[in-house]
């Protein structure tokens, strides 16, 4: 029963990660996402060998059938990465309502990471509707609508003082309106203390990896990504991370 579950989860994980690389490209484009599934380059229709997830790629090459230019490799990565990251969800919370809530904000945060690194944009469609849905999940969980919304009111005011001390200081933007956004949506879905958790271990993450990029890659990386990763491990390890801290300082 335990292969069968995690079966289910590999196979329509696959294809939500193909819908997650649509998104991916036609979003920042303004292109309908429910348009036939083209070539990114030639816009000649996909066979439906290749609309298979991960086969599909793999029996073309990774290439296009009829222009033979490559197809981006984001797109088997998307589609390999996103039933990783539902099997984690799964190992921790089987076949619950969590694991529902928090498999739809995962979907969300793979979408939001990979239009934020490749275009610099986070588009509203996949945060201000969803924010709502946070707030509903509140009901059914343990996690209240009143700890739901000091989540989203919470990590929204810490974003917006942030932005507006870094823009006093160096005279330049900071953090973007999507980036604000993005923080509220999660703390929909977290609550305060797991909010608050993510902003603390992004910024962390944040700044090593500017380090890194400043002195060796020189590529600038989008703090909505680092949003992201920090989400995903605050919905898996947060609660025992904060445990082990109170518990080493002595705090109940």
């Amino acid at each position: 029963m335990f292969i069968f579950k995690i079966a289910i989860i590999i196979v329509l994980g696959s294809f939500i990660g193909w819908f997650i690389g649509i998104l991916v490209y036609r979003l920042p484009r303004r292109i309908s996402v429910f348009s036939s599934s083209t070539c990114d380059y030639c816009n000649s229709k996909l066979r439906f060998v290749n609309k298979i997830p991960i086969l599909g790629y793999i029996l073309s090459s990774g290439k296009c059938s009829n222009c033979l230019r490559k197809i981006p490799y984001y797109y088997i990565l998307i589609e390999i990465l996103t039933p990783c990251l539902f099997i984690g969800l799964y190992l921790e919370f089987g076949f619950s309502l969590l694991f529902f809530q928090y498999s739809l904000l995962t979907f969300l945060c793979i979408t939001i990471f990979f239009t934020d690194l490749f275009h610099r944009i986070i588009p509203d469609v996949l945060t201000l509707p969803f924010l709502i849905s946070g707030l509903l999940f509140s009901f059914w969980n343990n996690l209240g609508l009143i700890e739901s919304i000091k989540g989203f009111i919470s990590g929204s005011a810490i974003f917006i003082i942030i932005a507006i001390l870094y823009k006093m200081i160096t005279k330049k933007e900071g953090l973007g309106g999507g980036d604000i956004k993005l923080v509220a949506m999660v703390g929909s879905f977290l609550g305060f203390k797991l909010t608050f958790f993510t902003i603390f271990l992004s910024s962390f993450l944040g700044m090593i990896i500017i380090y890194i990029s400043k002195h060796y890659s020189k590529m600038p990386v989008p703090f909505g990504s680092f949003i992201v990763v920090a989400t995903y491990i605050s919905i898996l390890f947060g609660n025992q991370i904060i445990e082990l801290y109170l518990n080493l300082w002595g705090v109940s």
